[in-house]
C-alpha cells in the first residue's frame, strides 16, 4: 500500500523546475554473459572491478566479471536461504550487498568474497532491491516509487523522496540503481528503460529508451528482465539483463 502522507523527513512536493525528457543510447560494443545470471546488481568498483550480484534461492552469488571477455574472474555463492539483490562499493575493502525479503543485508570481503557480517534494515515494503552510493552514503530501493538514503556507517535511514515524472505521475517498480554523473540512474521492473533521477528532488530528469537494445520479439522464453547498470567511466555504461546473453558497453545520449 502506498503511505497516506509523505513522511516528515520527505521533501514536500515540489512544483517541478525540471522536465522530463526521452532520450536514446549510442551502443559500443558487447561480451558474453553467463545466461544463469539472474543479475539483480551490477557495479564497477574503484579499483576498477566489475562486479555483478546475482539472486534466486540457492542459486545467489556475487562475481568478478571480466569487462573486455565477459569471462568470471571470481565467484562465491550465497546461502541459499537468501535471495541476493542489489550490491554495492563498502568501506574498508568490503562491498555491501542487500537481500530480497530476508531484511538482511551482508558486508562482503571483496577480496574472496566471503560474507564478512550481516546488517539487517528496514525499508517501506519490507525488501531489498537495488543499492548503490551516494559519496559517503547509499541509496536504496524497495520495488516501490520511493528511496532511501542510509548513513554509510550505520546503514540507517537519514531521507527518502519519492521519485516522479515532471507531470507529477510516481515511477513504481524502482529496481538497480547506480550513481551517474550527480544522479541515480535506475532501472525499472520489466521495462526496458533507464531513468535518471535528481537526488534532491526525485524528479526523472530523462527517460532513456533501450527497447531496441535486445528487442522483446527476438527474445528467448528464458531471459527476463532488463536488469543491471555498471558505469565503467564518466560516459561508458555496462549493462545487460537477467539470463540474458549478452552485457553491452554503450553511452547514454546526453
Amino acid at each position: 500500500k502506498e503511505p497516506t502522507k509523505e513522511p516528515t523527513n520527505s521533501p514536500s512536493k515540489p512544483s517541478p523546475p525540471l522536465k522530463t525528457h526521452t532520450k536514446g543510447y549510442t551502443l559500443l560494443s558487447s561480451i558474453p554473459h553467463s545466461v544463469d545470471s539472474f543479475t539483480q546488481g551490477l557495479f564497477y568498483s574503484s579499483t576498477k572491478r566489475l562486479i555483478e550480484t546475482c539472486g534466486l534461492y540457492g542459486k545467489s552469488s556475487i562475481k568478478e566479471i571480466d569487462p573486455n571477455t565477459g569471462s568470471i574472474i571470481k565467484r562465491n555463492s550465497i546461502e541459499g536461504r537468501y535471495f541476493a539483490e542489489g550490491g554495492a562499493e563498502g568501506k574498508d575493502g568490503k562491498l555491501v550487498m542487500l537481500t530480497w525479503k530476508e531484511k538482511t543485508g551482508f558486508y562482503v570481503d571483496s577480496s574472496d568474497f566471503t560474507v564478512a557480517s550481516k546488517f539487517s534494515y528496514r525499508t517501506h515494503t519490507g525488501e531489498g532491491w537495488g543499492i548503490t552510493n551516494l559519496g559517503d552514503d547509499y541509496v536504496v530501493s524497495d520495488g516501490s516509487d520511493w528511496l532511501f538514503v542510509w548513513d554509510g556507517v550505520t546503514m540507517e535511514e537519514k531521507r527518502r523522496f519519492r521519485v516522479r515524472m515532471s507531470d507529477g505521475k510516481y515511477v513504481r517498480f524502482l529496481n538497480e540503481l547506480e550513481f551517474y554523473k550527480g544522479d541515480i540512474l535506475a532501472n525499472i521492473w520489466y521495462s526496458d528503460i533507464i531513468i535518471r533521477i535528481d537526488v534532491e528532488t526525485g524528479i526523472v530528469k530523462t527517460i532513456y529508451d533501450f527497447k531496441t537494445l535486445w528487442p522483446s520479439n527476438e527474445r528467448s522464453s528464458s531471459a527476463d528482465c532488463f536488469n543491471g547498470i555498471a558505469v565503467l567511466d564518466d560516459d561508458v555504461l555496462m549493462v545487460t539483463g537477467k539470463l540474458w546473453p549478452k552485457m553491452y558497453k554503450v553511452k547514454l545520449d546526453d
